[in-house]
């Protein structure tokens, strides 16, 4: 792989609760690492799609992502994805919060 080539996953994100979603996407490591992280916004019963580049994760080859739709309940999480997967993930209403179902796409080319 050459310094220009970037692993990329393709996530679909889909926020099925009547409240806007803030997810936050983070490389996995050791709380003692500066670990890359990305935030977004997701609008009420919508879905964006987008990619996580390892560059984007500091060279790190999983991440997680979470989100919430307020910051006193319960927050949805997603961990051990890969930057070389493709994810189609759920944000789901809950009584109290959000939950978080991530199921794998169908396979795309993942350098980008």
């Amino acid at each position: 792989m050459t310094s220009s080539t970037l692993l990329a996953s393709k996530l679909e994100v889909k926020n099925e609760n009547a409240k806007e979603l803030i997810v936050y996407i983070q490389a996995e490591g050791a709380l003692t690492e500066d670990l890359h992280w990305l935030e977004l916004k997701i609008a009420p019963l919508s879905t964006v799609t987008f990619d996580v580049t390892d560059k984007e994760m500091a060279g790190k080859s999983t991440f997680f992502i979470r989100g919430r739709t307020n910051p006193l309940t319960p927050r949805g999480t997603c961990a051990n994805l890969s930057v070389d997967k493709d994810y189609k993930v759920t944000f789901k209403n809950l009584n109290m919060g959000t939950e978080c179902v991530c199921e794998m796409a169908p396979s795309t080319s993942h350098t980008r």
